[in-house]
């Protein structure tokens, strides 16, 4: 969403129509973006219109976050940061488990290509958006059902789409952004997924890819990619337990 509150409050209206109680931004959520009283009030705004459709967001980290000021916020026992009763930034590694017994994990983070022309706290880089050892081992190696992160795997597909627009790119900041993808592709090998969903690539991907785990065993995960800023499909309805996902226009 990239810190967009006319789009943040059309995904939470339109999510309330579908009765959704539960939604979780896939990174790049974007506020607090500074200590500015404009973003504190954008982020009143939004835990109003939440409250309004009782509804709850959970936000894993992106890579257009300001990680210093999430830093502000303390965390509780589960090392969770609410910057309101009912915005949540979740920890790498997060787990929870439905009534229906599917896992859920949580692991934000990805490196950001456009990396070398910045510094950090200006335009939007932070050092905390790479993930880190400590991240792979806090996510454990314990399977998980379901994997919700903003950087994602990489079938054939998606290094395929990704290669046509390399040219664009400074080599320092492909290297760097590989590098990130690299280790969330560690985290998916750790914990063999059977549904990925994602964000950051700004395009949509849904397709089966055959991974080898880190037991050197395969196995097989459906990868959904997510558009963004309202692009379809920005927004998606996920059935936790029988693990299926719809599209609802935006």
């Amino acid at each position: 969403m990239h810190g967009s509150l006319g789009t943040i409050v059309r995904a939470v209206r339109r999510l309330a129509h579908q009765n959704i109680d539960t939604i979780h931004f896939l990174g790049d959520f974007g506020m607090p973006w500074d200590d500015r009283d404009a973003q504190r009030w954008m982020l009143d705004y939004v835990s109003d219109k939440l409250t309004e459709h009782g509804s709850q967001a959970l936000v894993t980290g992106g890579n257009h976050e300001n990680y210093d000021e999430w830093a502000k916020i303390p965390a509780d026992a589960a090392d969770i940061r609410h910057v309101r009763e009912n915005i949540a930034f979740l920890p790498r590694g997060w787990r929870a488990v439905s009534l229906g017994g599917t896992v859920v994990a949580s692991f934000g983070g990805a490196n950001f290509v456009d990396m070398p022309g910045r510094v950090r706290g200006n335009l939007g880089w932070w050092p905390a958006e790479q993930i880190t050892e400590e991240d792979l081992a806090a996510l454990g190696t314990a399977n998980v059902d379901i994997l919700l992160g903003h950087d994602a795997p990489m079938p054939v597909e998606l290094q395929d789409r990704l290669a046509k627009q390399s040219h664009f790119w400074d080599p320092a900041g492909l290297a760097y952004a590989e590098r990130g993808q690299s280790m969330f592709q560690r985290a998916v090998e750790q914990v063999r997924p059977t549904l990925t969903v994602s964000g950051h690539y700004h395009l949509h991907l849904d397709v089966l890819a055959r991974f080898e785990g880190s037991d050197r065993i395969p196995f097989d995960t459906r990868v959904i990619v997510l558009n963004a800023d309202g692009h379809p499909p920005t927004l998606a309805v996920l059935n936790v337990d029988e693990q299926v996902i719809t599209y609802p226009v935006f």
